[in-house]
């Protein structure tokens, strides 16, 4: 199954090009790149707070660790407050 999702990611890949060639104008072509790029900074940004949340996640069961999650008190809160907690922090360290 993970042969298929890079099978997809390079036809993705072409897609991209090829709509990169149709482009006539260089302004377009440069939009087009830039939004490439965020997409692609929001992606590993993804990722990161993934792991981030992955590993408070792993510490959870363990109280004498302490972990983003519990120093917060977001224990109790809702995984998509606490992911996009983790996001923002991950975002932030690019900066």
């Amino acid at each position: 199954f993970r042969v298929m999702r890079l099978v997809r990611l390079l036809k993705l890949r072409w897609l991209l090009n090829t709509i990169n060639d149709l482009l006539d104008s260089e302004y377009s072509s440069i939009i087009v790149n830039v939004l490439q790029l965020i997409f692609f900074l929001l992606a590993i940004n993804h990722f990161i707070a993934c792991a981030w949340f992955g590993l408070a996640s792993l510490s959870e069961h363990d109280e004498s660790t302490a972990t983003w999650v519990k120093v917060k008190h977001l224990e109790h809160s809702d995984w998509l407050y606490c992911y996009f907690t983790a996001f923002h922090w991950s975002i932030t360290q690019f900066t």
